[in-house]
């Protein structure tokens, strides 16, 4: 009874409920001797833990534990939704290939099992994972998934799915699609009782309806998101929308309530270990003061980032302010040639991954670039005025529109 106490409890979202009645079970499986049900438990009662704001660093320990043990059992289902997991919290620590591999090996030793529900949870984690560097192949991966989970009657699985496919249509700039498919998961989550997902659902539609120019519709759905996470006690989502909440302000220029919702979101993802938000909320924090003119008090943040970036490589959900912030700053020492170098060297590495950070880039730093060299800075200007234009992303659009008066054509210059 415990046992199905605790799987409705996960269902529902209730983490403390779930995680109380998995003690309970433990103990009394681990009495019987039954190391095979034990572990399923102590795998279920880790992500209650993690979804109740358990530092990643703490989890991965505890789940790497968990492998070896299934691994010994010759336990194969377990080790799947373990490594699921593993992959789950490798991604929270910014090592993204890492998450990639696990969740690719999880998708083949799923399909050798033949066991459907595995494999659908599966192929959803390896979507994520390759999401934002290549939605077409997401799509793929996520399709096949919905379909399985339509096929096993699934509900939390479909819902997830079509908020996840909302993202990858979201990503190729396919609004009304990804509209459509935010509107189902919302409507399947809500009808099934399950206020995470709908909450998960309600932030992305804020996302995109913020880049679509609606911005008091954004802030509203920002506002039932967080509510919804707050019920559920759901650390990371509650991140998640306070992160988003902080970009809105700081993109309606309210910098004084930006830079405190920044920090705010800094100290939580550093509680739960969720690396890329951390990065991004102090980048965030040091741009909002920068724009109230507090040069001095946007170097601390920026000189703990310094430290924290190393030589990190690729794209991830917060650099295109970590990017800003140290191009701006570099500009405002007197470092031209430097906030040049950086400018040029970020903007490729967000071109080949995502259009609309790069195109944010440039409106970002045009200000503090333009007179160290109009031409490019210009030219630059003027190509993504165009693709934003093309694509329909209103609140990037009247960036460039406003952003015009700084950069004017000059005499002999073609666009």
């Amino acid at each position: 009874v415990r046992v199905r106490l605790a799987h409705l409890a996960e269902t529902l979202v209730r983490f403390d409920e779930a995680e109380e009645l998995c003690d309970l079970a433990i103990e009394w499986f681990a009495g019987q001797g039954d190391r095979h049900r034990a572990l399923t438990l102590r795998r279920m009662r880790e992500r209650a833990r993690k979804e109740l704001g358990q530092h990643a660093k703490v989890t991965l320990d505890a789940l790497q534990a968990l492998d070896e043990e299934a691994e010994a059992l010759g336990f194969v289902r377990e080790r799947v939704e373990i490594l699921t997991m593993l992959s789950q919290t490798r991604g929270r620590l910014g090592e993204t290939k890492s998450a990639e591999s696990l969740a690719a090996k999880c998708v083949e030793m799923a399909e050798q099992l033949g066991d459907e529900s595995l494999l659908a949870g599966a192929l959803n984690r390896l979507a994520i994972t390759v999401e934002q560097e290549n939605p077409t192949r997401a799509r793929q991966f996520y399709e096949r998934a919905l379909q399985l989970f339509q096929q096993l009657g699934d509900v939390r699985g479909q819902a997830g799915c079509h908020n996840n496919l909302g993202i990858v249509s979201h990503f190729e700039a396919r609004f009304d699609d990804a509209r459509k498919a935010y509107t189902i998961a919302i409507s399947l989550a809500r009808a099934a009782g399950m206020p995470d997902l709908s909450g998960t659902a309600s932030l992305n539609l804020a996302v995109m309806t913020q880049r679509l120019g609606e911005f008091e519709r954004a802030r509203e759905l920002f506002g039932e998101a967080l509510a919804l996470f707050a019920t559920v006690k759901n650390s990371e989502l509650q991140l998640y929308a306070l992160y988003n909440m902080a970009n809105l302000d700081r993109e309606l220029k309210e910098f004084s309530s930006g830079a405190e919702l920044y920090e705010a979101t800094a100290s939580l993802a550093q509680r739960i270990g969720n690396v890329d938000l951390e990065v991004g909320a102090m980048a965030g924090e040091g741009i909002c003061l920068l724009e109230l003119g507090k040069l001095d008090a946007a170097k601390v943040p920026f000189a703990e980032l310094e430290q924290r970036m190393g030589n990190r490589e690729g794209w991830f959900q917060g650099r295109e302010l970590v990017e800003t912030l140290r191009i701006r700053i570099a500009a405002a020492e007197g470092r031209g040639p430097d906030a040049l170098q950086m400018f040029d060297s970020a903007l490729g590495l967000a071109e080949s991954t995502d259009l609309y950070s790069a195109a944010w880039l440039t409106a970002a730093c045009a200000d503090s670039l333009y007179p160290l060299n109009p031409k490019h800075i210009r030219d630059t200007m003027q190509r993504y005025s165009r693709e934003v234009g093309a694509l329909g992303i209103v609140d990037l659009t009247r960036k460039y529109e406003a952003l015009e008066a700084l950069a004017p054509e000059e005499g002999g210059t073609t666009a």
